[in-house]
């Protein structure tokens, strides 16, 4: 019996000669960006220049970003949670900067 030498991780998906290629459109980590742009320059401009935002509700990007606790209201303005949740965003888009540049 003959044992196959590629070693999966529980994070990384088995990959086999007919899954080789993403599925059209998907961009992997970032898909957010595709899908929530104006969420992402929210975040970045909160983050990297200190923008304020007022919170509404009524925007679909604010809500997605409360729901997923990214960001909460204060006074009626768009805050950051919290500052683990600020460190991780941030890290994040470092990141992305240098993936992006080389």
């Amino acid at each position: 019996m003959e044992r196959n030498s590629k070693s999966v991780g529980i994070l990384s998906p088995a990959t086999t000669q007919d899954s080789q290629a993403e599925p059209s459109g998907h961009t992997g980590d970032r898909l957010y960006e595709t899908q929530f742009p104006q969420l992402h320059e929210l975040l970045k401009s909160i983050l990297f220049s200190g923008v304020k935002k007022a919170f509404s509700s009524d925007e679909k990007y604010i809500q997605i970003a409360s729901m997923f606790n990214f960001v909460k209201d204060v006074n009626g303005s768009v805050v950051i949670n919290s500052r683990l949740m600020g460190t991780r965003l941030y890290n994040l888009f470092i990141d992305e900067e240098e993936t992006n540049g080389i």
